[in-house]
């Protein structure tokens, strides 16, 4: 998965810094091919555990560089808008591999609350909906970052690239939205679900 993420990554800093006509047609490609790869993954890792792979923090962080792809691409799909990519790939890249060299196997949980398909639904909901706040983070930077390089009249690969202020604005709020509706949903299924899960 990591290396999968390195050439993602590394097509979508290409597109940015460099212009590239290639890297800007296969970079978003090449991020759905990762993100399906990445999802047909963790679905064998809760097969093989018997457990969603959310016990440890090296698994958690593999989790939240998948929610935070996914999270972009969900940006991604809504703006049309995609050059700001390569700063929210780049650090789910640095999130899965850390959780690659760090992550180890745990086995023998005898919880029913981890044998559960909906765990699985709850954490992952819940890390796209922190995600897409972390987006709306990045972009709040890059919207500094741009206004910035305006007020000093500083024009450069970074300023030629990014999407107008208005456009990163915008992409700011839709992922503070996503990020609202998923820690909603995340609430709601809480709510209803685990009550019962630990009613023993």
């Amino acid at each position: 998965m990591s290396i999968l993420y390195i050439i993602t990554s590394w097509l979508y800093g290409r597109a940015f810094f460099k212009d590239d006509k290639i890297a800007r047609r296969l970079k978003t490609k090449s991020l759905i091919f990762t993100l399906t790869l990445h999802f047909i993954y963790l679905i064998i890792r809760t097969a093989e555990l018997k457990h969603p792979p959310v016990t440890s923090v090296f698994e958690l962080l593999n989790v939240l560089g998948f929610s935070l792809a996914l999270a972009y691409v969900i940006i991604e799909f809504i703006t049309k808008i995609k050059n700001t990519g390569f700063f929210a790939i780049l650090i789910a890249s640095v999130l899965v591999i850390v959780s690659g060299i760090f992550s180890r196997d745990i086995y023998g949980f005898e919880y029913d609350v981890l044998k559960n398909e909906l765990l699985a639904l709850h954490v992952t909901s819940a890390l796209v909906g922190y995600s897409a706040f972390a987006l709306s983070a990045i972009y709040g930077l890059l919207y500094i970052m741009l206004y910035n390089k305006i007020k000093s009249k500083t024009f450069d690969t970074v300023y030629k690239n990014l999407p107008n202020l208005e456009k990163i604005e915008s992409m700011l709020c839709k992922s503070a939205t996503v990020g609202f509706f998923a820690l909603t949903f995340v609430i709601t299924v809480g709510f209803i679900w685990l009550p019962k899960a630990f009613k023993n």
